[in-house]
């Protein structure tokens, strides 16, 4: 109904867009003409729209993983990297590097510790340097780097064995394509909005859960 296509448009609407033409949804289904309100995807989409302009990548990614945490949480049961490759396109090593960089800036201070919990360490392992499924864990620590580059630069992975003599490690290299993450993630609510005109599950948490009485308002 008229109702749910103006919820979802709210909570998806393009930040490109005047936003007027936001006010102009809002008062379709709300009488308060000195209050708005903001679904908070809305409004985490404007922030990284703006720091995009500005080419501040790094927050604009860490919004981003923000948003997909939420997507995730209220439309795909906590499947995250169901964002990723379904509605992002990410291939599954591109989903490792960016989950990798996503907990190290919110949870690291920058940086993964020099030792990965066996989960981390799992994945790296099993993704970029098994060769079969039966290959051991090895017991070498793994140090992570990341390098952030704008567009035209690709999606790289490197492994290598470093051994000082001193310290023995595998270094894994993970050169990131902010633009190309930043676009992508533009992609996938766009198509997100699409999946949820047709999903009845998701149609019904729009509905149930994601109410304007917890959105943000601004008198």
């Amino acid at each position: 109904d008229d109702f749910f296509k103006t919820r979802l448009e709210l909570l998806l609407f393009d930040p490109t867009k005047d936003h007027d033409e936001y006010l102009k949804y809002l008062h379709t289904v709300r009488s308060e003409k000195n209050e708005a309100i903001y679904s908070p995807l809305y409004l985490l989409r404007n922030e990284i729209f703006e720091l995009k302009c500005r080419k501040q990548w790094f927050p604009a990614m860490l919004l981003s993983h923000i948003a997909i945490d939420g997507i995730a949480k209220y439309f795909l049961d906590n499947k995250h990297g169901l964002f990723y490759k379904e509605f992002m396109g990410l291939t599954k090593v591109q989903s490792l590097a960016h989950r990798a960089y996503r907990n190290a800036r919110e949870h690291n201070f920058g940086q993964l510790s020099n030792h990965l919990n066996r989960h981390w360490k799992e994945l790296i392992f099993r993704n970029l340097i098994a060769k079969t499924p039966q290959d051991k864990i090895p017991e070498e620590e793994m140090k992570v780097i990341f390098r952030i580059a704008e567009r035209d630069n690709p999606e790289t992975a490197e492994i290598s064995l470093v051994d000082s003599g001193k310290e023995k490690y595998f270094r894994v290299i993970f050169s990131l394509n902010a633009v190309n993450f930043l676009d992508d993630f533009d992609r996938g609510c766009t198509k997100l909005k699409g999946q949820i005109q047709i999903d009845g599950s998701m149609q019904e948490k729009l509905m149930d859960d994601l109410t304007e009485d917890n959105w943000m308002r601004v008198s």
